[in-house]
């Protein structure tokens, strides 16, 4: 393996951790839903109510 692209394998390596983890959980949260256990909304962003905008005044 030439030194000058042995800085790639670990980043290949983490991307392809990353998504094996995302199949794995999709896998599962589409699981739970059809189980029952768990509705198809449940994975989603619940708001969180209003938006304050913060800013500093002087």
């Amino acid at each position: 393996m030439p030194t000058s692209t042995a800085i790639f394998w670990p980043v290949i390596a983490q991307v392809a951790l990353v998504f094996s983890i995302y199949f794995l959980m999709m896998k599962r949260r589409f699981g739970a839903v059809r189980a029952g256990t768990a509705k198809a909304h449940d994975g989603r962003r619940q708001p969180s109510g209003r938006h304050r905008r913060m800013a500093v005044r002087p």
